[in-house]
């Protein structure tokens, strides 16, 4: 009865949080160096979001990443700095220890840090510069001038983007 009574009370908050938001849906695409990506984020609060996005990433064309994640991010300043996690199914390319390029396909995780920045009136248009760092744990698919394939590995990358979007 506990457990019922503390998730009726948290839904009443959220929900009550949300009731007092003006802009609860954020669209966006993003660039990088070289790559695009599309995101979608649903504002539960003023400080939590839960999302999805999806991209691909290539860094001076020899660390690609791409992925498609559900995110939850956390905003230290209202519609300002943010912290996000995404877990989801993505690749990443890049060299192993033995200077080996290889690709790792399997389980993703991304930690970001970026700021929403409004033009303009709050809400509307938006920019957010971003870095975040796809961790892959997965198996090898191609590892050139090697037999090993198949092998357990653990493959990051970096990915700097800007995303420009607009809530509604």
């Amino acid at each position: 009865m506990k457990k019922f009574v503390f998730v009726l009370i948290l839904a009443v908050i959220i929900t009550g949080s949300i009731s007092a938001q003006e802009f609860r849906h954020w669209l966006s695409g993003e660039v990088s160096l070289i790559g695009v990506g599309a995101r979608y984020e649903f504002m539960l609060n003023e400080k939590i979001s839960i999302g999805a996005t999806a991209y691909w990433h290539s860094f001076f064309f020899f660390w690609n990443s791409a992925g498609i994640q559900a995110t939850g991010r956390y905003y230290f300043l209202p519609n300002g700095l943010y912290g996000e996690l995404g877990a989801g199914f993505g690749t990443v390319t890049n060299f192993d220890e033995d200077s080996f390029f290889v690709q790792i396909t399997g389980f993703m995780i991304t930690p970001t840090l970026g700021w929403k920045i409004d033009i303009g009136k709050p809400g509307g248009f938006y920019i957010n510069p971003m870095i975040a760092v796809p961790i892959v744990l997965g198996k090898t698919d191609y590892e050139a001038f090697s037999t090993e394939q198949g092998n357990f590995k653990v493959g990051y990358n970096v990915r700097p983007a800007i995303g420009f979007g607009y809530a509604f």
